[in-house]
């Protein structure tokens, strides 16, 4: 099972959260709903961390699919 380490970054607010596949979407969700509100960054890795590239959820970017929403 892969394993996923989600950030936010933003101003004062940060947070980072590991979990599994399973539970990826949900911190993806969250994370994006984070950035939209906070103007801030969001990414997600697999680990190991030091081998993968970033994916950026930015505020220019704010519609979610309907499967985003109704995790939250």
């Amino acid at each position: 099972m892969k394993r996923y380490r989600v950030e936010s970054r933003s101003g004062k607010n940060h947070f980072r959260a590991d979990c599994t596949e399973e539970e990826l979407e949900y911190w993806k969700a969250i994370c994006k709903i984070d950035s939209i509100e906070n103007q801030g960054k969001c990414y997600y890795r697999e680990f190991p961390v030091s081998k993968n590239k970033k994916i950026f959820y930015a505020k220019d970017n704010p519609n979610m699919t309907k499967e985003e929403l109704e995790l939250i």
